[in-house]
């Protein structure tokens, strides 16, 4: 009896008529837009999605970084101030402004453009696997060394 009361009870709480007004709109036709390497995306696989607050939308794939006009895919790369096929983290923080870790270094957006930030003694070193930023501006980075275990 419980089994089948739970399973019921499941199938409640799944059901789109319990789950709240237009939630059936999510799947119009219209509302989905699929972008492959032939719509000037990078690469076919997306690594990494983040939408900044002002609504820029920015995709991080193996062949680099690449911000979304509302019509086609810019890639940032040495005019923008990055590194060439820059493959790293990538994070929104709190001041609406881009982070990118690559090859062992920190750089900041600066709308579409992008400058190197001094990490402490400036120096690069493994690469950046994890970042969180933080509502007082700093960022707490993490490397592949503080993954291994001695």
């Amino acid at each position: 009896m419980f089994p089948r009361l739970c399973l019921c009870m499941t199938m409640l709480c799944v059901s789109p008529a319990f789950a709240g007004p237009g939630f059936d709109r999510l799947n119009d036709v219209w509302r989905w837009t699929t972008f492959t390497a032939e719509d000037s995306l990078p690469a076919h696989r997306i690594l990494a999605i983040v939408e900044l607050p002002a609504g820029d939308t920015w995709v991080q794939t193996r062949n680099g970084l690449s911000w979304y006009d509302g019509y086609r895919w810019h890639l940032a790369g040495p005019e923008s101030g990055l590194p060439d096929g820059t493959e790293g983290a990538v994070i929104a923080a709190h001041d609406s402004t881009l982070l990118v870790f690559a090859g062992g270094r920190v750089y900041r957006s600066t709308g579409h453009f992008f400058r190197e930030l001094p990490l402490t003694g400036d120096r690069p070193g493994p690469a950046i696997t994890a970042a969180v930023s933080f509502p007082d501006g700093q960022v707490l980075l993490l490397n592949a060394e503080a993954h291994s275990s001695s």
